[in-house]
């Protein structure tokens, strides 16, 4: 059917029209609510004739999109677009976890901390907005975690605090774009999903920081050779070409780099190779100036458990990543190999405030586990999404964005000053590092060093 140039301009009047009227009458029925509830029979008859009228406009548009293209007048919509704004007074958050070892912890964390204080938290600010937060375990699966966001974005929840692992982000991030799903993640680090303006936002430093502080570890402990064992994903790989970049300028050489499959447990293939790659690099640099460095999950705790078989290995100084801090499964089966290797390893480090302090000791007696910065980050997370809700009253992605861009720069969370850079990302954070060993005669992973968000290395005495 061919339509008259007069008929597309009233058919666009009237939808212009329509959708002026929408929004202006959901504000007014936003402003109603305030003040005389939900449950005043004229409101629910006036939103059913709104939601009536929504659909109609909806296929109006499809309409005229499919015959003449997209309109960009009719795509750059008011943020109180009715089907995007609140109803109800409840928001879905979904929280996915990464393994599921971490479930368990995490859904006590959720239920019994995030939950309760970001409502109190909304309450403070005077919003009724109720905040329920819903919690699921990606099994240690990219795949699986895709699943899952396909699976909350049915259920209407378009705001996740997951993407734990950054494969997991990778797996995921073309779906939350095309369907206008935040995604924040407080642990994913991989520079290659440093990507500007898309829907991911991430509160963990990437691995560009990382890199150069595994760099500046290995300089100051005067290593001029390494030997990089790595697991094969996205998550290793950033690091590694940071570290790769970082190491070179100062004169450093990465001697081999050895790329294991993420689901391996057996390394004895892998260990042999590097093995000789040692011996080699032993040879030409001396015993002192090599080392081992590892980006690696649990799996490391299987690599150690082999170790002993491979000399040369043995006897180097080996480095690890924020994958290797604080594994309680290294202190408890492996903790002699640990606690010879050392594996000095650099984490994000929070800032130690009182409410971070405070967070701790709650999430402790909850799960019995220590605080670490990144399930701090969670934390943050929370409230920064919250704040941003309250402010926009919207889930219309281009309005939701920037108001989380504007409350995460200048908040300062349990984690310290939340700036987000122009990829969405925490700017700048401070390290600390961690190696096994024994103190007073108890096997752990204690603080070994520091490095400042300025690069500059300090060692405790060993």
């Amino acid at each position: 059917m061919k339509l008259r140039a007069s008929t597309i301009i009233v058919l666009g009047f009237v939808l212009l029209l329509n959708m002026g009227l929408l929004t202006y009458t959901y504000r007014a029925i936003s402003t109603f609510n305030k003040y005389q509830g939900d449950n005043n029979p004229d409101l629910k008859e006036l939103r059913e004739r709104v939601e009536n009228l929504t659909s109609h406009v909806e296929a109006l548009t499809k309409f005229l999109e499919s015959k003449y293209g997209t309109i960009p007048s009719l795509r750059n919509i008011d943020s109180n677009t009715p089907s995007l704004l609140l109803k109800d007074g409840i928001v879905k958050i979904g929280v996915i976890t990464s393994t599921s070892n971490a479930y368990d912890d995490y859904e006590k964390y959720v239920r019994e901390i995030i939950e309760i204080d970001v409502n109190t938290y909304v309450q403070s600010l005077g919003s009724e907005l109720d905040f329920i937060f819903e919690v699921a375990d990606a099994q240690g699966q990219a795949a699986r975690h895709l699943e899952i966001v396909q699976e909350m974005n049915e259920d209407g929840i378009r705001l996740i605090i997951g993407g734990m692992w950054s494969s997991q982000v990778c797996a995921s991030r073309s779906y939350c774009y095309d369907n206008d799903i935040i995604l924040f993640s407080p642990s994913s680090t991989s520079p290659l999903l440093s990507i500007e303006d898309d829907t991911i936002f991430r509160l963990a430093p990437t691995d560009f920081e990382q890199g150069a502080v595994i760099a500046r570890m290995l300089e100051s402990r005067d290593i001029n050779a390494v030997i990089v064992i790595q697991r094969g994903d996205g998550w290793g790989d950033g690091i590694y070409k940071s570290l790769e970049i970082e190491f070179n300028k100062s004169g450093g050489v990465i001697v081999n780099r050895i790329r294991y499959r993420a689901e391996t447990m057996d390394f004895t293939e892998y260990l042999q190779d590097a093995e000789e790659i040692a011996k080699e690099a032993v040879s030409n640099y001396g015993e002192k100036h090599v080392a081992i460095e590892l980006i690696s999950f649990a799996e490391s705790v299987e690599l150690v458990r082999q170790l002993k078989d491979y000399p040369t290995l043995y006897d180097l100084k080996w480095f690890g990543s924020d994958g290797t801090v604080h594994s309680q499964q290294m202190i408890k089966e492996v903790p002699e190999k640990a606690s010879r290797i050392g594996l000095n390893s650099p984490v994000p480090e929070a800032e130690k405030n009182d409410r971070y302090n405070d967070l701790a000791l709650r999430y402790k007696k909850y799960t019995g586990e220590d605080l670490n910065f990144y399930t701090a980050c969670s934390y943050d997370i929370a409230m920064i999404l919250a704040k941003a809700i309250v402010e926009v009253n919207t889930l219309e992605i281009n309005a939701l964005k920037q108001a989380i861009m504007e409350v995460s720069n200048g908040y300062r969370g349990v984690t310290g000053l939340c700036d987000l850079d122009k990829y969405g990302e925490r700017e700048k954070a401070s390290y600390c590092i961690y190696k096994y060993g024994v103190k007073d005669g108890e096997y752990g992973c204690w603080k070994s060093g520091f490095c400042s968000d300025l690069g500059i290395i300090t060692w405790k005495n060993d």
